[in-house]
């Protein structure tokens, strides 16, 4: 369950609030999704320049990294966030520029550069399509979570 949704829950369970109270409940608790959507956009960002940084790592000392020890504890990282992600589908696909099959590849990109970033034999041309299509896409969200967020207050 995302924040939103638990605090939309609650107003939904509460018999005796007053309409005024309700409303100011609802605005805050869609102010908190989209401070959690933008601190979650935030964070992936910050995987695909880890993601970048350890790629090009490897490239340089043309070494890899271990699969279980480094490989998979990564992913599972990864997958948790594109999980929390889809939690805001809905939002999301509301935005300019976004749509249900963007965002879907959006997700897929962002799991495949976790597990290609570790792995020297990962072809550069691919690798940098999809990391600059994840950055592009992942920035241009944020901004209009933002440019929404300014709008309100």
């Amino acid at each position: 369950l995302t924040v939103k949704t638990i605090c939309l829950k609650i107003c939904n369970n509460v018999k005796f609030i007053s309409k005024q109270y309700y409303k100011i409940i609802v605005i805050n608790c869609k102010n908190i999704g989209g401070l959690v959507m933008y601190t979650l956009i935030n964070e992936l960002l910050k995987e695909l320049q880890y993601m970048a940084s350890s790629y090009n790592e490897i490239k340089l000392t043309q070494s890899e990294k271990q699969f279980h020890r480094d490989v998979v504890p990564y992913v599972k990282k990864i997958d948790g966030l594109t999980e929390e992600l889809s939690h805001y589908h809905d939002e999301l696909i509301q935005f300019p520029y976004m749509n249900k099959e963007k965002l879907e590849m959006l997700v897929k990109h962002i799991k495949e550069l976790s597990v290609e970033c570790h792995y020297n034999k990962t072809s550069k041309k691919l690798f940098n399509e999809k990391l600059k299509s994840a950055n592009y896409d992942l920035t241009n969200l944020l901004k209009h979570i933002k440019d929404k967020e300014e709008s309100i207050h």
